[in-house]
C-alpha cells in the first residue's frame, strides 16, 4: 500500500488564506509560499522595478550614467542625430556587406560627424575586435577582422 504524503499548513504571503501543501515541497526555498498560482502572479509583480532587490534604477538611469560618464560620446552622438535630422549626413550602406539598415561608428569621438557606417551585426563584431585589441585610441581600423564580406 502506497504512502501518502505528509501534509502541512501554511500561510500564504499574499492573501494571508491558509492552505496545505507537502511536507517535501515546504522544506525547499521558496516553495510553499503562496496558495495559487494568482497569488504566484501577484507575489511576482510586486518584485519588478524600484520593489526589487536588484534594482539599480532601470534603463533610462543606466543611461544617464552612461552618458555622464562619456560626455564626449553623447556630444557625437547627438551631433550625428542632428545632421541626420537636417540633412547635412545621409546614412550610407555598411562599408562592408552593403546592408542598408546602419549604425554611425566613431574612430574618434572628437570628430562627431566623421563616422563608419556599420551593419549592427559589423558594428558588433568591430567592437569585439577592439575589446580584444584591449587598445582606448586605436584609430584607423582595419578590416582584416571581419573575413569575407559574402557571409
Amino acid at each position: 500500500m502506497k504512502e501518502t504524503a505528509r501534509m502541512i499548513i501554511k500561510q500564504c504571503e499574499v492573501c494571508s488564506k491558509q492552505f496545505e501543501i507537502p511536507e517535501r515541497y515546504a522544506r525547499r526555498p521558496g516553495r510553499g509560499v503562496v496558495c495559487s498560482a494568482s497569488c504566484a502572479g501577484k507575489k511576482a509583480s510586486k518584485a519588478k522595478g524600484e520593489s526589487h532587490p536588484l534594482w539599480t534604477g532601470g534603463h533610462k538611469a543606466m543611461s544617464r550614467r552612461y552618458q555622464e560618464k562619456n560626455p564626449e560620446k553623447k556630444y557625437a552622438h547627438e551631433q550625428v542625430r542632428y545632421a541626420i535630422k537636417t540633412g547635412r549626413l545621409a546614412p550610407q550602406p555598411c562599408e562592408v556587406c552593403c546592408h542598408t539598415i546602419v549604425d554611425a561608428h566613431h574612430d574618434d569621438y572628437r570628430e562627431p560627424l566623421k563616422v563608419r557606417w556599420l551593419c549592427r551585426t559589423h558594428h558588433a563584431e568591430l567592437h569585439r575586435s577592439l575589446n580584444e585589441r584591449d587598445e582606448a585610441d586605436f584609430g584607423e581600423v582595419p578590416w582584416d577582422f571581419v573575413g569575407s564580406a559574402d557571409r
